[in-house]
């Protein structure tokens, strides 16, 4: 039976501060995953100014393994997260290593990118409920 999973993204006005939570637990390395389970990305601003406004979100993966398949995801790869917030992992197993980065822009500010530490998923390593 296919599960649904969350992986959040906080961010605050400064360049420094980049947390993510998969499930609740924060700045695991690892994201247990099944083929069929879906995963919803989210941002979240916890800054103290106004929240700025999301330009781009992309979401890039790539194999642990050359004898994997480009993209864990169904949608594959890169994925505009903006667009398509809600993606269905495959049937392909291993790991993967990804990449989510946003371009945001405060009110009359710059536009900078932030970029997610080095989070990976691990397809086929949840055990069953």
């Amino acid at each position: 039976m296919s599960q649904a999973h969350h992986f959040n993204v906080q961010y605050d006005e400064t360049i420094d501060l980049i947390e993510w939570s998969y499930d609740g637990g924060y700045d695991s390395p690892l994201c247990a995953i099944n083929a069929g389970d879906t995963v919803t990305f989210s941002c979240q601003f916890v800054g103290k100014s106004a929240a700025p406004a999301i330009l781009k979100c992309l979401l890039a993966a790539s194999p642990t393994s050359k004898a994997q398949t480009e993209s864990p995801f169904v949608e594959g790869d890169p994925v505009n997260l903006l667009a398509t917030p809600t993606l269905t992992v495959g049937s392909a197993q291993g790991n993967w290593a990804f990449i989510i980065t946003f371009a945001v822009q405060s009110q009359g500010g710059p536009v900078t990118w932030r970029f997610v530490p080095d989070p990976e998923l691990q397809v086929n390593s949840r055990p069953p409920k």
